[in-house]
């Protein structure tokens, strides 16, 4: 009688742990990032999708920071950065029309929304190469600069290619996608600091 007590109540813990277990498992990739997140199990699909963007528009990067408001960037891989800046020189300078190579900063919709207004009221909103240029952000919505979610090699090869090539610095911009701190999930919003290529292997074009 004793010997099947204690196997009973083996099974019993056996079973409590695998559904604390499970429980826990949230984000790994998260994890391995150095994120702490809540557990997805049972959060609702909505929350689970990709953010969207609100609008994609060429900002000046000097109005962007790679201070984190949640969690901490990743250092600096110099590495990283001076391939970054060869591949800008090979190719005749950095390949910022392609859509996988904007960058993702945090906003709130309504500083977009008085932008677009200002822009509006010119003679015809202003673009630059086929694209809104938000330039005059700080005129609009004070000098307080964006938070710079992805994309921090690339903005310093950047600003080092301009400096050696000796150009204005009217070339010290870049296409960011502008995403709503407001109209997003925590989950979302982490999401958005991982990077989505393997930072083991900062010789890949494809953070050009």
């Amino acid at each position: 009688m004793r010997e099947a007590n204690d196997s009973h109540g083996a099974e019993s813990r056996k079973r409590r742990r695998e559904s604390v277990s499970d429980c826990e498992d949230g984000s790994d990739s998260a994890r391995e990032e150095g994120h702490r997140v809540p557990s997805t199990a049972k959060r609702p699909a909505l929350e689970l999708n990709h953010a969207k963007s609100i609008i994609t528009a060429r900002m000046p990067t000097k109005l962007l920071t790679t201070n984190w408001s949640l969690g901490s960037n990743r250092l600096l891989n110099r590495r990283h950065v001076q391939q970054l800046k060869r591949a800008f020189v090979q190719f005749g300078g950095p390949k910022r029309d392609h859509e996988e190579h904007h960058l993702k900063v945090l906003c709130t919709g309504a500083e977009v929304h008085r932008m677009m207004k200002q822009l509006g009221s010119q003679d015809g909103a202003k673009q630059a190469e086929g694209m809104l240029d938000f330039t005059t952000w700080p005129d609009v919505n004070g000098r307080e600069r964006l938070e710079l979610l992805a994309g921090q090699h690339r903005i310093r090869a950047l600003e080092e290619w301009v400096k050696d090539a000796k150009l204005s610095e009217e070339e010290l911009w870049w296409p960011c996608k502008f995403y709503d701190k407001d109209g997003i999930s925590v989950e979302q919003n982490i999401k958005l600091r991982l990077n989505q290529r393997d930072v083991a292997q900062p010789d890949s074009h494809g953070d050009i």
